[in-house]
């Protein structure tokens, strides 16, 4: 039987099922905890390895480079089934990522009685099914027992279900408060899993327009970097889906996180070059750039990442006309065929709704994500342009993005396969009446997917609005 967390626990104790018997049975609650927080951590691993596999590139070597070869390339050639067949294959990968490193236990010893102090408040805390309660519990401990506080290890279980349940509960503002009181007071609890609490505190700000403010919170992913990496790969996410990648890049190109900020450099290097023609001489300037920012493949020789980056600019820049539809029967040359259609697509996104190219770049990344998706799928896709229903529904699930951990994906994915209905408009490839139609269905699967979804956090307040951009008035 499925229990929720926060749902009374089966065995009827009469305390929430996450306070008693979730886990295995028997076990120990704080090994408990810890063993969830593996899991939890273990499955960001398992996503980041994903997310890896799914790079794209045209070039056949970078192709096995990045797995896409391996997956794809292997038994190439489409099965003489359609798309309709029930005759579907898991395409479930292995997850052989070790757990990160945790910070070691530094806290000083306390004595028998002080322990004491810190059992019982967990003992009472146990029995308590009020998120208010809860919290004036914490605040009470905190405030009679500052020296004691870290004790508790709140970063096990107690702060994440603390933000979740304000978050449902409709009293986030008053958890934010708590958790900048901890941050300030309480360093050491807030540094064990800083990368969540951090993004927590700038989702909130960003939700209700203070974009401004959010600087000081980028200050500990400045100075540790990040405990896995995919919590900060979510909050660049984030500020690419709302056209705010300028404050993560000024914030953290020059910080021991600049791995995860290479590509909002490199296509911020980009988008100087997109406004003026394309010549050898532009192209060069781009590559000097490049390496001057220390963004480059260098595992290729010059002249050949001079002629890749000439390709990709007029891939760009190609005039908004229609693309021929022809799928072949490999399924890595068919997946190879999108990849130019994908690019150009950036770069209407970036003239036509007027987004930045490091956010209208990471629109077009996810709707190739996507058609990797499909071409790891055996079968021939039903539809050109794989916009039908079931195709949509089977790759853009709820159920693949929470154990990917990566819900803003799913909906900046979900904008991004509406915006390509304007596009393919305005190439020729799509009539007026059946991008309408498109674009509907695709909204009522976003509308249903974020009824999932909009509790899950601050980060989902702004997506509630679909979809999130309009297109800007033309002049050319």
């Amino acid at each position: 039987m499925k229990v929720g967390r926060n749902e009374p626990c089966p065995c009827g104790s009469g305390m929430k099922y996450k306070k008693c018997c979730m886990g295995k049975e028997g076990q120990p609650v704080q090994e408990m905890i810890h063993e969830s927080q593996y899991v939890q951590d273990a499955e960001e691993w398992k996503y980041e390895a994903e997310r890896d596999f799914l790079k794209f590139d045209i070039e056949e070597d970078e192709l096995e480079k990045d797995g896409l070869e391996g997956s794809i390339a292997e038994d190439d050639f489409f099965e003489d089934v359609s798309y309709d067949d029930d005759n579907e294959e898991s395409l479930d990968g292995e997850d052989d990522s070790d757990q990160p490193d945790e910070m070691p236990d530094q806290l000083p010893e306390i004595s028998d009685e002080e322990n004491k102090l810190v059992d019982d408040w967990w003992k009472e805390y146990k029995q308590m099914n009020d998120t208010a309660k809860e919290r004036e519990h914490l605040v009470a401990f905190m405030n009679q027992y500052p020296h004691l506080t870290d004790h508790l290890r709140l970063w096990y279980e107690v702060l994440y279900e603390m933000a979740a349940d304000h978050f449902r509960e409709g009293m986030y503002e008053t958890f934010v408060d708590l958790l900048l009181r901890i941050r300030e007071e309480f360093p050491y609890t807030y540094r064990q899993r800083f990368d969540i609490y951090e993004s927590l505190l700038i989702y909130w700000y960003a939700a209700q327009g203070r974009w401004d403010e959010v600087d000081p919170f980028f200050t500990l992913f400045g100075r540790f970097g990040n405990n896995n990496g995919t919590r900060l790969h979510h909050l660049i996410t984030f500020f690419k889906a709302f056209n705010r990648p300028d404050i993560p890049l000024r914030l953290l190109k020059d910080t021991k996180s600049h791995e995860a900020i290479l590509s909002i450099i490199e296509n911020d290097i980009e988008s100087r070059y997109l406004d003026t023609p394309v010549t050898d001489e532009s192209v060069q300037s781009l590559v000097d750039e490049m390496e001057a920012a220390d963004v480059l493949n260098m595992d290729i020789s010059k002249e050949e990442i001079l002629i890749e980056w000439k390709r990709q600019l007029l891939e760009y820049t190609r005039p908004f006309t229609l693309w021929e539809e022809h799928l072949s029967r490999k399924r890595t040359e068919a997946f190879r065929y999108y990849l130019p259609i994908t690019n150009n697509f950036a770069y209407f996104l970036y003239k036509r709704y007027g987004l930045s190219f490091v956010t209208a770049y990471e629109y077009s990344y996810l709707l190739s994500e996507y058609y990797s998706q499909i071409f790891s799928d055996k079968k021939i896709p039903k539809s050109f342009f794989c916009l039908d229903k079931e195709q949509i529904a089977e790759h853009i699930t709820m159920e693949r993005f929470l154990l990917l951990n990566s819900q803003i994906d799913m909906f900046v994915q979900l904008n991004a396969l509406y915006y390509f209905t304007d596009y393919l408009r305005t190439c020729g490839n799509l009539a007026e009446d059946r991008k309408c139609e498109l674009q509907e269905m695709i909204a009522n699967i976003y509308h249903e997917t974020f009824l999932e979804s909009r509790d899950d956090g601050p980060e989902m307040l702004l997506f509630a609005k679909f979809p999130l951009w309009k297109m800007k008035e033309q002049t050319e």
